[in-house]
């Protein structure tokens, strides 16, 4: 299953975001972002037995904050 905005992060070996604080968070559109892409069956899954399983293999994330 193939969602648009998460479509980047399925195809990435690594994920790389240098983000700027603003007032101490992050920006609007990261979080709008990250809302995107971590939806229920787009980036994880749950299931009763098992709990939240994520749906990406073999790949890493580097978050650099400043």
């Amino acid at each position: 299953m193939s969602y648009a905005p998460a479509a980047p992060v399925h195809e990435a070996d690594i994920l790389v975001l240098s983000v700027p604080l603003w007032n101490f968070t992050i920006s609007y559109k990261l979080k709008h972002f990250i809302d995107l892409v971590s939806q229920m069956e787009i980036f994880f899954s749950f299931g009763p037995e098992a709990g939240f399983s994520g749906l990406q293999e073999n790949n890493r994330a580097v978050v650099d904050y400043a």
